[in-house]
């Protein structure tokens, strides 16, 4: 733009010069031609704005990284099958009081006696299972399976590699057989038979009479029978003599008795009772059958009989005579 203007200054300036000539010639001079200088031609240069000489760079768009998501992989879990703790081996005591033996056997001796009710931890068995073994009192004690009920833990209790050797007992002696009858003269007839005797003794003149037989459980091997006479006027204890027959025959000495009393199983609650000092009979070897208990004065006997079936574990009797 500004070059164009700057060329019609130049042109302006030509035509001026040429009317100054014009009249010069009406006046009859002939100009001298003047050459007129051109105004050289403006140049201009082009200065970049400071936008332009540093063009901006666009920078690229930042490209989004691709994100990786990794699916939770999912781990299958499987139940813990339930396992059920098997219930220690234990028994509980059944009967009042139980003895406690050194060994399975009742050949063993007694080291002690729990009561019902008690639970106590099984350590042991024998081999018919019969009897079990546990801890008492920090010895290896053996009670027999008929007085305890057992639990389910019972059955995986193996049978005990501590048991001790059963003692010897006392062989029972044999009856010396009864020498042969010497034969009779041949001259002369044997003698008849003596008549039979009685095996049982003769009716008493009762004077006393039964009012309890008591049977009681007991694992010795024995037959235990107590005591206890009143007198009817005043139920003091009246002394006297004790005898035992089985199937009509003694099976011990009588025994004297006296009028105070005694406490058998002092301290074990329900097995606890009164008898007359010394009313105590106890039978060996262990048999069972029936057994009689009679009063005895001057060899004969004066109270009702008082019969005892000694069976299983029932192998001791409390008897009671009251005197009519």
């Amino acid at each position: 733009m500004r070059s164009r203007i700057w060329v019609l200054i130049a042109l302006l300036v030509v035509v001026l010069a040429g009317a100054a000539c014009g009249g010069t010639a009406q006046t009859g001079a002939t100009p001298t031609p003047v050459r007129v200088a051109r105004a050289p031609r403006p140049t201009f240069t082009v200065t970049p704005t400071k936008a332009e000489a540093q063009p901006a760079t666009q920078a690229p768009e930042p490209t989004q990284a691709a994100t990786l998501v990794l699916s939770p992989t999912i781990t299958p879990t499987v139940a813990a099958a339930a396992t059920s703790v098997p219930a220690a081996a234990a028994f509980t005591v059944n009967n009042p009081t139980v003895n406690v033996r050194q060994g399975p056997g009742t050949a063993y001796p007694i080291i002690g006696q729990v009561t019902q009710g008690q639970q106590l931890a099984i350590t042991g068995k024998d081999s018919s299972e019969s009897w079990w073994q546990f801890n008492y009192n920090g010895d290896s004690g053996w009670v027999i399976n008929d007085l305890v009920t057992v639990n389910a833990g019972a059955a995986g209790i193996a049978v005990a590699a501590n048991i001790p050797i059963a003692p010897t007992l006392a062989p029972i002696p044999t009856a010396r057989p009864a020498p042969p009858a010497r034969p009779a003269p041949p001259a002369r007839p044997a003698p008849p038979a003596p008549p039979a005797q009685p095996t049982q003794p003769p009716a008493p003149a009762t004077q006393f009479m039964v009012t309890a037989t008591t049977p009681r459980v007991n694992t010795n091997e024995r037959v235990t029978v107590w005591c206890r006479v009143f007198n009817s006027a005043s139920s003091g204890l009246v002394a006297g003599t004790l005898r035992v027959t089985r199937n009509g025959q003694p099976v011990a000495p009588d025994q004297p008795f006296g009028a105070t009393f005694d406490q058998a199983y002092p301290g074990y609650g329900l097995m606890a009772f009164q008898y007359n000092t010394g009313c105590k009979i106890e039978i060996t070897p262990l048999v069972e059958g029936q057994y009689t208990a009679w009063l005895i004065s001057g060899g004969q006997p004066i109270s009702d009989p008082a019969t005892l079936t000694v069976s299983g574990n029932i192998r001791e009797f409390e008897v009671r005579w009251q005197q009519k």
